[in-house]
C-alpha cells in the first residue's frame, strides 16, 4: 500500500511539473510575441518620421541606376547595325538590391523580416512542446517532394551534357566547315538544330513522367530544361554571324570563328541570357 501511494505522490510531482513547465512556455511564447510586436512597432514609427530622407535616397539611387541603364542602351543602338537589334552592352554597376541597402533603414526593415522570420520558428517550436511534449519537425512532406533525387541528378547529367558538350561541338564543326560547301552545311545543320531543341524538349519530359518524380523535383528538371533550352539558342544566336561571315580566302582569324569553350561553359552557368565572350565583374565577391 505504501508503494501504491509512493507511485500514486510521484504521478501527482510529474503531472504538476508537466502543467508547470507548459505555463512557463506558454509565458514565454507570449513574451515572443509581445516583444515582436514592440520591435515592429519600434521600427515602424522611425521609419515613418524619416521617411522623406529615404524617399530622396531611394529617388537618387534609382536616377543614377536608371541613368546607367539609359546610357547602356544609347552605346547599344551607336554600335548596332542598320537592321539589326540593338547590341546590348553590360556595364559594371551595384544591383538595385545593394543600392536600396545602402539606406539604413531599408537595412533595418530587412532586418526586421529577418527577425521575425526566426521567432515565428521559435514560436513554431515552442507550440508543438505546449502541446506533444517535444518539438516535433515533420519533413515528411519536404522529404517526399524532393524524392528521387538519385534520378534527377542522372537526368540533369544528361541534360547538361547534351547542353554543353554536344552543343558546342557540333556548332564548332559547323562554323569551321560551313564555308566548304555553305548550302548543304546550312541545310543539314539547320535541321539537326531543329531536331536537337524538339528532342531536348522531348526526352527530360518523357523520363520525368515514365520514373514518376514527385513535384519539387519534376520543377527542377523543368526549370532546368528551360534554363539550357534558352541557353543554346542564346548561344547559337549570337554565334551564327561569326561563321556566316567567315570565308577562308579572307584574313579572319579562326579562333575568332566560334569562342572557347571556357567561355560557353561560363555562360552556361552565368546569370544572363545574352551570349557574350566576357561580361564586367567585380573585383571581389560581396557574399
Amino acid at each position: 500500500v505504501s508503494e501504491v501511494k509512493k507511485l500514486n505522490s510521484n504521478g501527482e510531482q510529474q503531472v504538476l511539473h508537466n502543467i508547470y513547465l507548459r505555463e512557463k512556455l506558454k509565458d514565454l511564447q507570449k513574451y515572443l510575441e509581445n516583444d515582436l510586436s514592440n520591435i515592429v512597432e519600434k521600427r515602424l514609427e522611425e521609419f515613418e518620421e524619416e521617411s522623406l530622407p529615404v524617399a530622396g535616397c531611394l529617388v537618387r539611387s534609382s536616377t543614377s541606376s536608371f541613368s546607367a541603364l539609359t546610357q547602356s542602351y544609347d552605346r547599344g543602338k551607336e554600335l548596332k547595325k542598320p537592321g539589326d537589334l540593338p547590341s546590348r552592352l553590360y556595364i559594371a554597376r551595384p544591383s538595385l538590391l545593394k543600392e536600396l541597402l545602402t539606406v539604413n533603414h531599408v537595412e533595418s526593415i530587412y532586418n526586421i523580416f529577418v527577425a521575425i522570420l526566426v521567432l515565428l520558428f521559435f514560436n513554431k517550436i515552442l507550440e508543438e512542446v505546449i502541446h506533444t511534449g517535444s518539438p516535433n519537425l515533420d519533413l515528411s512532406l519536404i522529404i517526399w517532394a524532393f524524392g528521387e533525387l538519385d534520378r534527377v541528378i542522372v537526368i540533369w547529367v544528361c541534360m547538361f551534357t547534351s547542353t554543353s558538350v554536344l552543343v558546342y561541338i557540333s556548332f564548332h564543326h559547323w562554323a569551321h566547315f560551313r564555308h566548304t560547301v555553305p548550302v548543304v552545311y546550312d541545310t543539314v545543320g539547320g535541321l539537326v538544330y531543329v531536331a536537337y531543341l524538339i528532342l531536348f524538349l522531348y526526352l527530360p519530359l518523357e523520363s520525368l513522367l515514365y520514373n514518376a518524380l514527385p513535384p519539387a523535383s519534376s520543377f527542377i528538371i523543368l526549370c532546368e530544361q528551360v534554363r539550357m533550352f534558352m541557353k543554346t539558342w542564346a548561344f547559337v544566336r549570337s554565334n551564327l554571324s561569326r561563321a556566316v561571315k567567315y570565308k577562308k580566302d579572307e584574313e579572319i582569324q579562326v579562333k575568332s570563328i566560334c569562342p572557347d569553350f571556357s567561355h560557353y561553359l561560363y555562360f552556361l552557368f552565368a546569370p544572363t541570357l545574352v551570349y557574350r565572350d566576357e561580361y564586367p565583374r567585380n573585383e571581389r565577391c560581396d557574399w
